[in-house]
């Protein structure tokens, strides 16, 4: 199934980010590394938004919420491929992923739940 995912172009990778905790901020941080790691060593071209700035967000002290980050993300949002949904502890409670999903909804991006085995689950 996962060859249907190796396109021309790039996947959005949406994962779960937001919490007090930073211990749990650098857990989510380090899982969806995980999901695009594995995603790209099977020639799935994906970007995270969390991977892409977990850093910065720590050494800059930038907002941590989904309101800061909507505008951003929905640049990567519009011209990738689709949207793939990290299935990570909190994605469905995660404002940011469920903003990530209903603008994929709204502009008629396929939208995938993968799980930890890179198994897919529409949505």
């Amino acid at each position: 199934m996962l060859n249907k995912l190796k396109t021309e172009s790039f996947w959005y990778l949406a994962s779960p980010y937001s919490h007090d905790d930073g211990r749990v901020r650098d857990a989510r941080a380090m899982a969806v590394n995980d999901f695009a790691g594995n995603l790209l060593a099977l020639g799935v071209h994906v970007y995270s938004p969390i991977w892409a700035t977990h850093r910065a967000c720590i050494n800059f002290e930038l907002p941590k919420d989904h309101l800061f980050w909507l505008a951003f993300n929905k640049d990567f949002i519009d011209p990738a491929s689709g949207v793939i949904v990290c299935d990570i502890d909190g994605w469905r409670e995660s404002k940011g992923c469920q903003q990530e999903i209903e603008y994929a909804r709204d502009t008629g991006k396929p939208l995938w739940l993968c799980d930890d085995r890179l198994n897919l689950k529409a949505l």
